[in-house]
C-alpha cells in the first residue's frame, strides 16, 4: 500500500418522482454502463438476480450515439457528448470538432460550488472517466490527460491508474506531489483501505491499481458497489450545495468487445448492484436523481431462440455478437428520483447533458 494524506431503505420504488412531489434537483448521480444496450440490459433477465434494479426505475428513454463524424461513436466522443453536451469527433475529448475547448461537468460544477466525483473500474485516463475533465484531441494521450487531471478540481476519485501518479524508481512523483499540495487525500496501490477511510477525509484520490480494474474473472463481484457507496459517504459529508457523481461499469464494454457471454453476465450483475446502492441513497437524500444510460452499444449483441419455428415450445436462447466493435443503435436511459420525469422519450445524448445541468441549475 501506499497512502499519502493531509487532513482535511427499500428497494421498492418511491414516490419521489410523483407529480408535484418532487424536490428541486440537489444531487446526480449518473451511472455509466459503457457498451450497454438493451440486449445488455435483457441479460440480466436471465440470471435469476433477486432485485433488478432496472424494473425499480420508472422514467425510461432511447438515447442517441453518433459522434461529429461518425454514425457509430467511441467512448471518447460519446463521454464527450454526454459530459459537456456538445458533439466531437471519434477519439476526441472535451473539445468541439473543430477542436475547441468546451466545458465539461468536473469544470461547470466546481464553477457553481458543487461537489463532483468519479467512479470506475478502469483507469481515470480512460476515455469515458477522461470525458469528464479532460481536453484532448486524443484519448491515448495518457500523460496529457493525466496533467489536466491535476487541474481538474475532482473532490472523489475512486479508479485506476496509480501507475500514472506514483513514485518511480528514484522516488519522484510531480503529479503525486502537486495533488497532496493541493490537499489532496491520496490512496495508492491498496483497494483494502477502502474499508478504513477515515472520517474527516473529505478530497481523495483513490487508485488501488496500477492500470484498470482486475478483469472481471479475476476480482470479486461488487467492487464498483463499494466504491459507489464509499464516494457517496464522503460526498454526502458537508455537502450544503449539492454533488454530481459520475459512475462507470466500464468492463462491459471489455467483456462485449471480446464476446465474453459468461463476463458479460458478472458485469451486468455488478452494475445492477451499484444501481440498487445509487436508488437507496436517493431514497434517503431527498433531491437526488439517478440516471444510468451508456456511451454506446459494444458487440452488436442480439439474443435469439435456438430454433427458428416458433409453433414449438421454448428451445432456450443463443447469445449472438455481429461485431467485435461498436454498433450505432441508439441505448436505453433509465432515470429515478427527483427530476427524473425530465427524460422520457427519444433524446440524443447531448440533450442528456443540457437537462442534467438545467435540473441543477449549472
Amino acid at each position: 500500500m501506499a497512502l499519502y494524506g493531509c487532513a482535511g431503505g427499500s428497494d421498492s420504488v418511491s414516490d419521489s418522482t410523483s407529480a408535484g412531489t418532487a424536490p428541486e434537483v440537489k444531487n446526480v448521480i449518473f451511472i455509466v454502463g459503457d457498451g450497454m444496450g438493451l440486449a445488455q440490459v435483457a441479460a440480466l433477465n436471465e440470471l435469476g438476480t433477486d432485485t433488478n434494479a432496472f424494473y425499480l426505475f420508472p422514467q425510461t428513454a432511447m438515447v442517441t450515439t453518433y459522434s461529429a463524424n461518425n454514425r457509430v461513436t467511441d467512448s471518447a466522443a460519446g463521454g464527450t457528448a454526454l459530459f459537456t453536451g456538445h458533439k466531437t469527433n471519434n477519439s476526441v475529448l472535451g473539445m468541439d470538432s473543430d477542436s475547441n475547448d468546451v466545458e465539461n461537468f468536473a469544470e461547470k460544477c466546481s464553477a457553481a460550488g458543487l461537489d463532483c466525483g468519479i467512479v470506475t473500474l478502469c483507469s481515470f485516463t480512460h476515455a469515458t472517466p477522461a470525458a469528464m475533465y479532460a481536453h484532448n484531441v486524443t484519448r491515448h494521450d495518457d500523460e496529457g490527460i493525466a496533467d489536466d487531471f491535476l487541474s481538474s478540481g475532482l473532490d472523489v476519485v475512486f479508479t485506476g491508474g496509480s501507475g500514472l501518479i506514483a513514485p518511480d524508481d528514484d522516488g519522484d512523483s510531480p503529479r503525486l506531489d502537486s495533488l497532496k499540495a493541493m490537499g489532496y487525500n491520496v490512496v495508492l496501490d491498496d483497494y483494502d483501505f477502502i474499508g478504513s477511510i477515515p472520517d474527516e477525509w473529505n478530497n481523495i484520490i483513490f487508485l488501488p491499481f496500477k492500470g484498470h480494474f482486475p478483469d472481471t474473472d479475476q476480482r470479486r463481484p461488487g467492487m464498483l458497489a463499494e466504491c459507489t457507496q464509499a464516494a457517496l459517504e464522503i460526498l454526502e459529508k458537508d455537502n450544503e450545495n449539492g454533488f454530481l457523481l459520475m459512475v462507470e461499469e466500464s468492463q462491459i464494454d471489455f467483456s462485449c468487445h471480446d464476446h465474453l457471454t459468461e463476463s458479460l453476465f458478472k458485469d451486468m450483475e455488478e452494475i445492477n448492484s451499484t444501481m440498487l446502492v445509487a436508488k437507496r441513497f436517493a431514497d434517503t437524500h431527498p433531491g437526488t436523481l439517478v440516471i444510468v444510460t451508456a456511451d454506446h452499444e459494444t458487440g452488436g449483441l442480439t439474443i435469439t431462440a435456438n430454433d427458428s419455428d416458433f409453433n414449438k415450445k421454448d428451445s432456450g436462447i443463443d447469445y449472438r455478437w455481429s461485431t467485435d466493435g461498436h454498433s450505432g443503435v441508439p441505448v436505453p436511459l433509465f432515470a429515478y428520483g427527483a427530476g427524473a420525469e425530465e427524460f422520457h422519450g427519444l433524446m440524443d445524448n447531448t440533450e442528456v447533458h443540457r437537462k442534467v445541468c438545467k435540473l441543477l441549475g449549472i
